[in-house]
């Protein structure tokens, strides 16, 4: 059975990168908090403690960096997509399978969907990669703007409690509590989930050539396969499988699909899971480039883009925004020529 898969370092969305701190950052880091003090220090706890310079600032990244290969402390700088701005901070926290969400971002960005967009996509790692069966989050019953968010993203309210606790400005402050459970999880196909994998196919594409494509795949070297389990059920699938880039660039680069969802699971994050766990399955397998013939509107939440901008092109006739990428190395090193599917994939022409 393959070793599980580690938490990524970085995550993209649409906007956003989502980043492991580094004491690098320090300096960026530090500039935003003391921005944001006034407008951060009634909702988030950590403010009591935070240190005041860069120096100290500094220290506090180098101890989340070495917490982070742990897995019990998940803390991710929410950067803008070329990393020159610190927009606040994510975190996946606590011991698995029960996990609890945090967040802030900078007094100037909000109302942005920011938070959302960073929360979102750690919800994606805990419905699938991470281990996990709830996630919690707390606010201020006064935070409208978390409440609100808590909401959007599923959450349940549980409780409001009056513990004494104590906030960043001395004040006692009254604790909302929300949670969410999870049911499902991904995980590299096994020896007798073929047939499972097959109807999941079958089902979502109402036709049986993706599922035939996918039986002629799995064996093959390369080919990473991965499944969503709902409520003990495989009920989602995704194939990553090499492709061959004629250029100039050597490198390698694998193509996403097919993915599909059972119809009676969908709506339910799996697909969000399955194309996060890919993404760092690709990177394990030391892609340099992943690319997907997909939906414009779906594909870019997860930080693909179109290919040619990374200079690949493809040879089905598709517009720009069909056929995308995903560089899983810097651009410079992205192999850049014309891609090319396996045979196989000739049949469902």
């Amino acid at each position: 059975m393959d070793e599980p898969l580690a938490a990524p370092r970085s995550l993209r969305t649409r906007r956003l990168l989502l980043r492991a701190w580094d004491p690098a950052d320090a300096p960026l880091l530090r500039a935003e908090l003391d921005a944001s003090d006034a407008h951060l220090r009634p909702w988030v706890p950590f403010l009591k403690g935070e240190p005041r310079t860069v120096e100290a600032t500094r220290d506090r990244l180098a101890a989340f960096r070495d917490a982070f290969a742990s897995g019990r402390q998940l803390v991710y700088g929410i950067f803008t997509a070329d990393a020159s701005r610190v927009l606040g901070e994510a975190m996946l926290f606590g011991d698995s399978p029960v996990r609890e969400l945090g967040f802030w971002t900078a007094v100037d960005v909000g109302r942005q969907g920011f938070a959302r967009e960073a929360t979102q996509a750690l919800l994606d790692l805990a419905r699938g990669l991470l281990p996990t069966t709830a996630v919690h989050l707390r606010c201020a019953p006064d935070n409208l703007a978390s409440a609100a968010l808590a909401e959007r993203l599923g959450f349940t309210y549980r409780r409001t409690s009056s513990d004494g606790y104590v906030n960043a400005l001395g004040h006692e402050q009254d604790t909302m509590h929300w949670e969410l459970a999870v049911t499902s999880r991904t995980r590299a196909e096994q020896p007798g989930d073929e047939e499972a994998v097959r109807r999941v196919e079958e089902a979502a594409f109402e036709a049986p050539g993706e599922a035939r494509l996918v039986d002629r795949l799995r064996a093959k070297p390369g080919v990473i396969s991965l499944v969503a389990e709902s409520d003990g059920e495989i009920a989602g699938h995704v194939l990553l499988s090499p492709v061959v880039v004629e250029g100039s660039r050597a490198g390698r680069a694998l193509a996403l699909g097919p993915m599909a969802v059972h119809p009676d699971h969908q709506q339910k994050g799996l697909g969000r899971a399955l194309v996060r766990h890919a993404t760092v399955a690709a990177e394990a397998a030391s892609a340099d480039v992943l690319v997907v013939l997909g939906h414009p509107d779906y594909y870019p939440r997860f930080g693909f883009r179109p290919a040619r901008a990374s200079g690949l092109l493809t040879t089905y006739d598709v517009p720009d925004d069909v056929f995308l990428a995903l560089p899983l190395v810097g651009d410079a090193t992205v192999p850049r020529g014309l891609v090319r599917y396996h045979d196989a994939f000739a049949a469902l022409d």
